[in-house]
């Protein structure tokens, strides 16, 4: 089987043209150059894809958000499909104070075109506390970036079409920029990837029912998706065959591929059943009561002094202590409502179980296979 950097093996000696046209595989080896850490190399005008992968590439492995992207670059670099593609417009902003965590790139494609490539979420706290926040913010900081950062890109290329996409909260912040940008910028719009990217609040899916931006959008997600199934979008996702599990399926390296295009499948129960726990978690719960657990989870691995995942899982025993401590300053109102939503989840959760096993009484469970393959690909 293939992943995306098999893909990138497979077309690098082919330039982009109309016998090998721009595909959704293109766009999500763009989607993913995002994540890769120009925050550590210097950047001049008239970079490439080839120069900055080279320079990267002389970084440490762990200089990485991701132990996987270093294959990425190497890739990129080998082959002539990408290399020559300036690179432009990086931004990358981590703002504690108001919970921001946000990184997007622009690549100049051929045809004069462009893809805007947003970041999904890096491996530090403040990132990953903004994801959280999804749970009771409708607009957090990096959607209101992203929107910024697409109207500014469109002003300064005027004569370039937009392609512009992202994994997970990178999906996220680029359908909302593309929901929200001037009628001028959607005209010049092409497309828009989510590749297991969230959904949005009520509040925003209302705003956006008849946003003509819909027809744009694409929502690619593996058959056991979580992360592309919270919350709502109304757009019919594509269903990828990844070859692992449940959560890891959310990492776009196991997504599995043939030819141009990804492999096709259906969703699995696996996904189901966290899907349903959450649904029900955000329909017994108000934005209050969700704001203050995640402020008070949040507020005690901050006690750990911790700013990386990495860092917090190496000094988690020597931080418990500080976890303790943190926890019993918390009012006891909030402890209260924290022990609640912990609870709720909880019955959610087995609620779930319980009516996916009612659903499946008397039935053999149907394995998921992938859909057949169109001629050409056999």
């Amino acid at each position: 089987m293939a992943n995306i950097i098999d893909y990138i093996y497979w077309r690098g000696d082919l330039t982009v043209s109309a016998q090998f046209p721009w595909n959704e595989l293109d766009n999500l080896v763009m989607a993913r150059f995002s994540y890769l850490p120009f925050e550590r190399v210097e950047m001049v005008p008239g970079d490439t894809i080839g120069s900055l992968t080279k320079r990267i590439l002389e970084l440490p492995k762990e200089g990485y958000h991701f132990r996987e992207d270093p294959k990425l670059a190497e890739a990129l670099q080998e082959g002539r499909r990408y290399r020559d593609y300036e690179v432009t417009d990086f931004v990358c902003r981590r703002e504690e104070i108001i919970e921001e965590q946000f990184s997007a790139i622009t690549v100049h494609l051929p045809n004069r075109e462009m893809f805007l490539s947003f970041r999904g979420t890096d491996a530090t706290l403040v990132g990953w506390k903004e994801d959280f926040n999804m749970a009771f913010q409708t607009h957090i900081p990096a959607q209101i970036a992203a929107r910024t950062y697409l109207n500014e890109i469109a002003e300064k290329y005027p004569h370039e079409m937009i392609r512009m996409g992202g994994h997970s909260k990178g999906g996220n912040i680029a359908m909302y920029a593309a929901f929200y940008a001037a009628e001028a910028e959607k005209i010049r719009i092409l497309e828009v990837d989510s590749f297991d990217g969230p959904g949005f609040m009520d509040e925003i899916i209302t705003e956006n029912r008849q946003n003509p931006i819909l027809e744009k959008i694409r929502l690619f997600i593996p058959q056991q998706s979580v992360v592309g199934r919270l919350f709502e979008i109304n757009v019919e996702p594509v269903v990828v065959q990844s070859l692992e599990s449940v959560f890891h399926q959310h990492n776009i390296y196991n997504w599995q591929v043939m030819k141009d295009r990804f492999l096709r499948t259906q969703l699995g129960q696996a996904g189901d059943l966290i899907d349903g726990a959450v649904k029900e978690f955000l329909e017994n719960s108000t934005p209050e009561q969700r704001q203050v657990f995640v402020d008070g989870v949040f507020e005690v691995l901050n006690a750990s002094n911790a700013t990386t995942l990495r860092e917090l899982g190496s000094g988690l025993f020597r931080s418990l202590p500080s976890f303790v401590k943190s926890y019993r300053s918390i009012s006891e109102e909030d402890r209260k409502t924290i022990m609640q939503m912990v609870q709720l989840f909880a019955r959610s959760y087995t609620s779930s179980i319980m009516g996916r096993r009612e659903q499946q009484a008397g039935t053999d469970q149907v394995p998921v296979t992938p859909t057949p393959l169109l001629p050409d690909e056999q």
